[in-house]
């Protein structure tokens, strides 16, 4: 039981560090674009960056969303424990109690759980998609523009 313990705490700081790293690069990719295209004027080529900035902005808020949800999560979790520990001012320790609080932690641990994955799908696509289109804009840009 400890090495399933282990990975999973692995895995969920590897995922972690992934997200943190996506947002980091979705923000300089918008930095990058701008840069790229300042004191050009606006042009139908630029539809493709666009969608390379909606879809980097929209990584960062899955990004963010996911994260706020694991730290929901892990306020829950916390506050389950003080509940099981007598440490909620005004609610005394019982078996009803306990019950109650472990099925309402059950349900809310699934939907953290579909939330958490899909904003971390979410992440993964939308950043692919941006670098995707971002790519095309550029060989369009080098093809086309002069």
């Amino acid at each position: 039981m400890n090495e399933q313990f282990e990975i999973q705490k692995q895995h969920r700081e590897q995922q972690n560090k992934f997200v943190y790293y996506i947002i980091g690069i979705s923000v300089a990719a918008i930095g990058f674009a701008i840069t790229r295209t300042t004191g050009q004027g606006l042009q139908c080529h630029h539809i493709l960056l666009g969608i390379s900035l909606l879809g980097w902005t929209a990584a960062i808020v899955s990004g963010f969303i996911h994260v706020f949800i694991i730290l929901y999560a892990l306020d829950e979790n916390d506050f389950y424990f003080n509940l099981l520990n007598g440490n909620v001012e005004g609610v005394e320790q019982s078996d009803v109690v306990d019950k109650v609080a472990k099925e309402r932690l059950q349900e809310k641990a699934k939907k953290f759980s579909q939330q958490g994955k899909w904003a971390f799908r979410s992440l993964q696509w939308c950043f692919s998609i941006a670098c995707f289109t971002f790519i095309i804009w550029h060989v369009v840009q080098m093809s086309f523009v002069k």
